[in-house]
C-alpha cells in the first residue's frame, strides 16, 4: 500500500510543487505524512493500517522531490555534488533509527510494540513542519514565477563568495533565466506522442520508465520487507537475533 500510494502521487508532484513551490509542498507533504503516522499509530483494524501506509506513501514523494531539489538548488555549484549525495545517503540514518527502535520494542506483549514506531514516523515531518519556513525558497522557482528580486537576494547572500562573488552571482542569475526561458519555450511545442514518434525516442522513455521500477525491484524491497521471513527459512527464529541481523545489516548498509 505504501508503495501503491507513491505510485499513485506521482502525476500530481509536478503541478503541486510547481503551484506552492519547494518549501511549502514539503511542508504540505509534511502534514499529510503526520495524519498518517497518527493513523497508523492509531489503528484498530487492518484496513485502518492500509490506509494509514497508503497516506504516509502518497506523502512522501512530494516530499522527495522537492527536498532533493530544493538543496540542489540552493547549495552553493562546488558543493552540491556532495550536498545530493548526502541526501540519499542520509536514508540509512533514519532506517537505523528505526531499526535501533523496533529492537528496542519488539519484546512488548502490548500493542504498543508496533504503535511505538509507527507513532515516531511523525517526529521527521514534525522537524520539517517547524523549520522549513526559515529555510529561503528555491531561486530557480521564484525566477519562475518572476520574483526575481528575491530570487537575486537569496543567490547573493548564500553563493557571493570572494571577490568575484558579485560577479558569479549575476551570472548564475542570467543562467537560471535563461534556463527557464528555453524550457518554457519547449513546453509549449511539447506533445506526448513525441516520446513514441521514433525508435530512439521510444528507447529513451523506455530506459527513464524502468529506472525506478527496477530501483526497487533490485533486491532492496525483498530484504525489508521480508527480512524475518527469509531469516526463518535458514533456520534463524529466534526474534532478538533476528532484531540484531536487521539492525546490523542497516548499520552495514550506510557504510
Amino acid at each position: 500500500m505504501y508503495s501503491l500510494g507513491a505510485l499513485m502521487a506521482i502525476p500530481f508532484v509536478p503541478t503541486v510543487s510547481q503551484y506552492l513551490g519547494r518549501r511549502w509542498t514539503i511542508v504540505a507533504a509534511s502534514l499529510f505524512m503526520s495524519f498518517g503516522a497518527g493513523l497508523q499509530a492509531g489503528s484498530t483494524t487492518v484496513s485502518m493500517f492500509l490506509a494509514s501506509r497508503w497516506v504516509l506513501g502518497f506523502g512522501i514523494p512530494f516530499a522527495i522531490v522537492n527536498a532533493s531539489a530544493l538543496i540542489g538548488e540552493l547549495a552553493f555549484a562546488r558543493e552540491r555534488a556532495i550536498m545530493t549525495s548526502l541526501f540519499n545517503a542520509s536514508w540509512f540514518v533514519g532506517a537505523i533509527v528505526a531499526a535501533g527502535v523496533t529492537y528496542g520494542t519488539f519484546q512488548m506483549t502490548t500493542t504498543w510494540g508496533w504503535r511505538i514506531p509507527s507513532l515516531l514516523q511523525f517526529v521527521p515531518s514534525f522537524c520539517q513542519i517547524c523549520f522549513m519556513p526559515f529555510c529561503p525558497e528555491s531561486p530557480r522557482w521564484l525566477i519562475s514565477k518572476d520574483r526575481g528580486e528575491e530570487a537575486y537576494a537569496i543567490l547573493q547572500k548564500y553563493h557571493s563568495e570572494g571577490e568575484d562573488g558579485d560577479e558569479f552571482v549575476r551570472l548564475e542569475y542570467a543562467q537560471i533565466q535563461s534556463t527557464i526561458a528555453q524550457e518554457r519555450e519547449n513546453a509549449t511545442t511539447f506533445v506526448w506522442a513525441d516520446v513514441v514518434r521514433d525508435p530512439p525516442m521510444r528507447r529513451r522513455f523506455l530506459l527513464a520508465a524502468i529506472i525506478g521500477f527496477f530501483t526497487q525491484w533490485s533486491g532492496n524491497g525483498l530484504l525489508s520487507f521480508y527480512m524475518k521471513k527469509i531469516l526463518n527459512l535458514v533456520g534463524i527464529s529466534d526474534n532478538r537475533t533476528i532484531q540484531k541481523i536487521i539492525l546490523s545489516n542497516t548499520c552495514w548498509g550506510f557504510m
